[in-house]
């Protein structure tokens, strides 16, 4: 606003000077007009008279933050499929932004049955918080001699393929997966998702607790390695088949 505002001044006291036959003013103005656009044009790397795409835009700098919006996010579905790819990660953290993916799991589900699996660790390339090691298990070590996400993602997105993804808070990893796309592949991730958070807080209104321990233990549902992604794929497929009557 600010820019738009100095822009819009400098333009104003150009017609001023041309109107009043103010030759003076015409020319302090015209130079201010003409400083200003040079430097916002310095300023932020920006030529606006130069026609760039949004993933350009995006990745001009490898600092600049991603789009909090995620405009080419794919579509929350509601409906029993029995076809699709459950999906899970941990992380050093919670934001997209600031945090890394540390494992990548899927499971590939056809005609309501497991058919193939996806797993590995990430290095992450930074030091993982006790916090995270006490809850997932996966320490400094476990992850040393994995590959880095810009060579295990295109794998990871490869296996996806276009699927529907299902996962628990679903969204969380869409949104990792989506940032690290756009920085790998300049592309983003766009599949549709079944969110069984979501789902849970419709169809169970009355459970006190939605974490996915809790709606495992509800449908008695054995749920080993809590917080490994692989085995988190599936309880969440499991939980997911529960809530449909298909299991």
């Amino acid at each position: 606003k600010v820019f738009l505002g100095l822009a819009l001044l400098g333009i104003l006291g150009i017609i001023l000077g041309i109107t009043d036959k103010n030759i003076s003013l015409f020319g302090f103005y015209l130079i201010w007009f003409l400083a200003f656009m040079a430097l916002f044009c310095i300023s932020s790397k920006f030529n606006p008279f130069q026609k760039k795409s949004y993933y350009i835009l995006l990745h001009h700098e490898p600092s600049q933050p991603i789009d909090p919006d995620r405009d080419y996010k794919g579509n929350r579905i509601d409906s029993y499929l029995d076809s699709y790819t459950v999906i899970d990660l941990e992380t050093t953290g919670l934001s997209p932004h600031s945090d890394q993916i540390i494992e990548l799991s899927a499971v590939r589900v056809r005609n309501g049955k497991v058919v193939d699996t996806f797993s590995s660790l990430v290095n992450p390339q930074i030091h993982i918080p006790s916090k995270i090691e006490n809850i997932s298990g996966i320490n400094d070590s476990m992850v040393a001699e994995a590959p880095v996400i810009s060579e295990i993602l295109g794998q990871y997105l490869d296996f996806i393929g276009k699927d529907v993804v299902l996962g628990h808070n679903v969204h969380f990893d869409v949104n990792f997966i989506y940032d690290n796309s756009i920085k790998v592949f300049q592309k983003p991730f766009t599949n549709n998702c079944i969110d069984t958070l979501y789902l849970s807080r419709k169809i169970l209104p009355d459970l006190e607790h939605h974490k996915l321990s809790d709606i495992a233990a509800y449908y008695n549902i054995k749920s080993d390695n809590a917080h490994r992604a692989y085995y988190d794929c599936l309880t969440t497929n499991s939980i997911y088949r529960k809530m449909f009557n298909e299991e």
